[in-house]
């Protein structure tokens, strides 16, 4: 055996499995983003429920059969417990709980010791939260009580001065209904989505290496039936998948768990779970052919949904999460919706608008889903993947110079970025102690981690850096329209930074460390590090590489896509929903200005009050207590209180008027350049041909 043989064909096979981008996407970059993201993510729902849990009141209903004033004053004194005294000695609310007061005597020679019987529902989240909060509340009486008898130690055991009692309403059957109502949807819904990955991988995937799409589509049925016909057979085997998933559950419970006398799942339960695998079957079985139709081959569609499946992942253990309950807005979630659902029917809960919600939605996307695999088997290009990937680790001299990048290579950027960013930045910015050091570490983060990469890599590709990055000069007809959209917008934002809220509650940890930031910095370098850093960073990577990387999308779905991506991108569930809205509105800027600069100062001007805001607040609030405004509008500013719906109105009305001014400007811009054209030519780029061959 030759080594040198050996190490040529390893180099050989090496180079052509790296140099690919899709495979660096799926080998390197997928774990290294989907699982922080599925960490993160799944660390905040976790500390966005246990915030909304915290939040809520606990409703104690008071039993006195003997009356204990020092007992009852320390319950009424905990700020977490509502107290109301009632007669009954049973429960009735299951989120609540009953204190029952009585005595007992200890000994002959000793007076009454309070008897205390708590009462309450392990299976219910709300219902146990309270009993501990009881306890917590009887925990420090009992402290202070023999603190005052005894000069106690804080270290020092102490003897209880009161009996307590607890008593769980919940049965044996109930605690493993409420087990299996948290756990087995999850194995359902991961089941079906693994029901649909191989028979979609084989039916596109599978038949281009094996040769045989080119004879099925040479047949006389049209691209739709194809569609058509190979989603019913991947619906089929997702479907029976799913199908022998509730089977074998149900036969558990009919025969492994028939000892019990009430049954733990009711046929009812069951049925409605059958009827919304449907859509659901549906939905998984259209979205692993559309990713499966982007392989050449069976192992790339695998290493293609691997990461999908994944993604799956989150949403499906959210009724694993306890405190989630099933609303109109996760109605409207996909997989979450489905996943909430199946644990809320095999609880025994029905209700009729959530059932008409999960299913109208979740066909909805399912619809949608179809309706994106039919259209990409009519896309030539997605269909033979003749579009010519982006290799790396090419020598630059190899590479064509172009006017843009397209939209692999800006999604490739963002993935790049993304790992940069995160990890780059918990460095820097974790271990900063100091104020003065957080904002540095913050500002070299965004210059660092952002706009490098985004600079090296467009050199890289040799892409024309004025067409890229919008470096259109900034006119005066841009100004009147950019600041009515600001002025629009601000309040827009408020009010969606108090509904988010209601949802996603508020990281206090985040908002302390940039408020100790922003308030006890040097305000030069506060701006410099949260207002002018992000606006030029953040703009010529989503609004310059990443935008124009969108050419081949309408433009309000650029403009759409990109402002979503820039919500999505800044992780942290609280900022999403108000930072996607800006996006949208500095995209909307960029691309009718054909310049970034408008977004660039739309985008510090917006960072500079917010700033403002948090660094003066006090100053402003007596500002507004002058203009006879006081603390309402303090709250708004805060996003503690809805702003008035009048406002709201007046802020829509700025909205569209600046994006009027905008359009027009662009309409007229267009006419202009129209009319110095000479006839017969299309639209002039922004960059020469000569500048395009010298790169």
């Amino acid at each position: 055996m030759r080594v040198r043989s050996v190490r040529i064909i390893f180099l050989k096979e090496m180079l052509e499995t790296i140099r690919d981008k899709r495979t660096i996407m799926v080998m390197i970059l997928g774990p290294v983003l989907i699982y922080p993201i599925l960490i993160l993510a799944f660390s905040q729902m976790h500390t966005m429920q246990e915030a909304r849990l915290s939040r809520q009141k606990t409703t104690v209903y008071l039993h006195e059969k003997k009356e204990w004033p020092e007992l009852k004053k320390a319950l009424s004194e905990e700020p977490d417990l509502r107290i109301l005294p009632t007669d009954k000695q049973r429960l009735e609310d299951d989120k609540a709980v009953l204190v029952e007061f009585d005595g007992r005597r200890a000994k002959e020679t000793d007076g009454d010791v309070p008897r205390i019987a708590v009462t309450y529902r392990q299976t219910d989240v709300h219902s146990e939260r309270g009993k501990e909060r009881v306890l917590a509340a009887l925990e420090k009486y009992a402290r202070e009580a023999t603190k005052e008898k005894v000069d106690l130690k804080e270290d020092e055991r102490y003897v209880y001065p009161v009996i307590l009692e607890e008593k769980n309403l919940s049965t044996r059957a109930d605690q493993i209904r409420f087990i299996l109502a948290m756990s087995l949807p999850m194995i359902l819904v991961l089941m079906t989505v693994a029901g649909a990955i191989y028979p979609a991988i084989d039916t596109t995937a599978g038949e281009k290496e094996r040769g045989t799409i080119e004879t099925i589509l040479a047949s006389p049925a049209g691209r739709d039936e194809i569609v058509y016909g190979k989603f019913l057979s991947v619906f089929v085997i997702c479907m029976v998948t799913g199908l022998l998933n509730l089977g074998a559950m149900s036969l558990t419970f009919v025969y492994v768990l028939r000892a019990f006398a009430e049954p733990i799942i009711n046929w009812t339960s069951v049925l409605l779970v059958l009827v919304s695998l449907v859509p659901l079957a549906i939905l998984f079985s259209a979205v692993m052919m559309a990713v499966s139709t982007y392989a050449r081959t069976f192992r790339e569609a695998q290493n293609y949904v691997t990461p999908v499946y994944l993604v799956c992942l989150l949403p499906a253990m959210v009724s694993m999460q306890r405190g989630f309950e099933l609303n109109d807005f996760l109605c409207l979630l996909p997989v979450v919706n489905i996943s909430l659902f199946f644990r809320e029917v095999m609880e025994g809960v029905y209700r009729g608008r959530h059932i008409i919600l999960v299913f109208a939605s979740t066909s909805l996307y399912a619809a949608a889903a179809l309706r994106g695999a039919v259209r990409l088997f009519r896309d030539e290009n997605a269909l033979f993947s003749l579009e010519k990937p982006f290799a790396l680790f090419v020598r630059r001299r190899f590479l064509k110079a172009k006017p843009a990048p397209s939209l692999g290579e800006a999604v490739f950027l963002c993935a790049i970025v993304f790992v940069f960013y995160n990890y780059g930045s918990s460095g820097l910015v974790g271990f900063a102690g100091e104020p003065s050091s957080f904002l540095w570490g913050t500002m070299l983060s965004e210059w660092l981690f952002i706009l490098l990469p985004v600079l090296l890599f467009a050199r890289y590709l040799k892409v024309s850096f004025r067409q890229t990055f919008s470096l259109g000069r900034l006119r005066a007809v841009h100004l009147p329209g950019t600041f009515l959209l600001f002025a629009g917008s601000f309040f827009l934002v408020l009010e969606l930074v108090f509904l988010q809220r209601d949802l996603v509650p508020v990281s206090e940890e985040f908002v302390s460390r940039v408020s100790s930031g922003v308030k006890d910095g040097s305000f030069l370098l506060v701006l410099l590090a949260l207002a002018l850093s992000p606006a030029v960073c953040e703009e010529m990577m989503f609004r310059g590489f990443v935008l124009a990387g969108m050419n081949r999308l309408a433009p309000w779905g650029r403009i759409l896509v990109n402002g979503v991506l820039f919500g999505v991108y800044h992780i942290l569930f609280f900022r999403m929903l108000p930072t996607a809205f800006l996006g949208v509105v500095i995209a909307f800027i960029v691309v009718n200005c054909r310049s970034i600069f408008p977004g660039m100062l739309f985008h510090f001007v917006n960072n500079c009050v917010g700033l403002v805001l948090i660094r003066y607040g006090d100053e402003v609030a007596s500002s507004l207590k002058r203009l006879r405004l006081g603390g309402v509008a303090a709250r708004w500013l805060k996003g503690e209180a809805h702003v008035p719906w009048q406002l709201l109105i007046v802020s829509a009305v700025v909205l569209a008027a600046g994006a009027a001014v905008l359009l027009l400007a662009s309409h007229r811009r267009e006419q202009a350049a129209a009319r110095t054209r000479p006839p017969g030519t299309g639209p002039c780029s922004d960059i020469s041909a000569q500048e395009i061959e010298k790169g």
